[in-house]
């Protein structure tokens, strides 16, 4: 092989690849809890005065749908998290560190306010912007290029209100399906997810967004599936300009 063709491929392999050894999966778990936002609900008037009347429990914040960080005030999740939600109207959200445990043993959370900045109701995704910029978090970027079908795909979620949940698995095959919205392409993978881990990112070994959490086959085994990177990257360069990039 020519020193010329020699570079080129060498090139090619340093552009795809990070140039050192992936991080062990709890040094992952720790890096992506950074990067990730529980979307929480707070219970309703009526929910609160029907427990009083009946002398039942406090209703307790409900965790709905997941995000993460694009940026240090913008905030990815899935749009139909937010469907009901107008531009300007306010989010709850939690992080990690604003999750306790209460001398009843519940969940306490510490919530925080963003807003709905922007959408892309196409390929599901908004943004929502925090009026002021929280403790330090990580910011996640998306990996360049497509998966790879049987890279290693991970994710940090809120499924069914377990907060901060890791989930491991695969990519099993880039498809273009119609979830309802009209056909698109998306990541297929074998990690795991429930309501509640909408809106959360797929990453590579890397900590790398390759996929946004959408949508899964009910009754099926590990039928997942998640907005295709290349829609995020449109969706974090177009309609989130000019403050997402991080």
């Amino acid at each position: 092989m020519s020193i010329s063709k020699y570079l080129a491929v060498l090139a090619a392999l340093v552009g795809c690849v990070p140039p050192f050894a992936p991080p062990s999966h709890e040094t992952l778990a720790e890096d992506l809890e950074t990067k990730t936002v529980a979307l929480v609900e707070e219970p309703n008037e009526l929910d609160g005065l029907l427990a009083s009347l009946f002398g039942g429990p406090a209703p307790k914040p409900h965790v709905f749908c997941s995000g993460e960080w694009v940026s240090k005030i913008d905030i990815l999740t899935a749009n139909h998290c937010v469907r009901d939600q107008e531009p300007g109207d306010i989010v709850l959200y939690a992080m990690k560190g604003d999750i306790t445990i209460g001398s009843d043993q519940q969940a306490v959370f510490h919530l925080r306010h963003a807003r709905v900045e922007f959408r892309d109701a196409a390929h599901d995704l908004a943004m929502l912007l925090v009026g002021r910029a929280p403790p330090e978090h990580g910011i996640a970027v998306v990996a360049p290029g497509e998966p790879r079908v049987g890279q290693g795909a991970y994710s940090m979620s809120n499924p069914l209100g377990q907060t901060f949940s890791w989930s491991s698995g695969e990519v099993a095959d880039i498809r273009y399906e119609d979830s309802g919205e009209g056909p698109q392409w998306y990541v297929q993978a074998t990690t795991p997810i429930s309501p509640g881990s909408s809106g959360s990112g797929l990453y590579d070994a890397w900590g790398r967004l390759i996929g946004v959490a959408d949508w899964y086959v009910r009754g099926g085994e590990n039928l997942n599936f998640f907005v295709h990177p290349d829609y995020v990257r449109a969706f974090l360069t177009s309609a989130a300009a000019p403050h997402a990039a991080p």
